[in-house]
């Protein structure tokens, strides 16, 4: 999983086009199988922490490296 772009922009808000982070995240074949075969959306169980984790801490410091450049 990688995060090749983080940048400040427009984005889709609740209401209309606001300032926002646009956050681009990629993943491999086999990352996205193992993230699937953690999801049930028929059960409402989503992915457990150990596999959601290292994308959002990703994305936090992607952006927080974007603050500070």
């Amino acid at each position: 999983m990688e995060v090749p772009e983080c940048k400040q922009g427009d984005v889709w808000g609740p209401d209309g086009i606001e300032p926002g982070w646009i956050i681009t995240v990629t993943y491999t074949d086999a990352e996205m199988a193992e993230l699937l075969a953690n999801y049930d959306p028929a059960s409402g169980a989503s992915p457990s922490v150990t596999y959601c984790r290292p994308t959002v801490r990703a994305m936090l410091d992607a952006v927080k490296g974007a603050q500070n450049a």
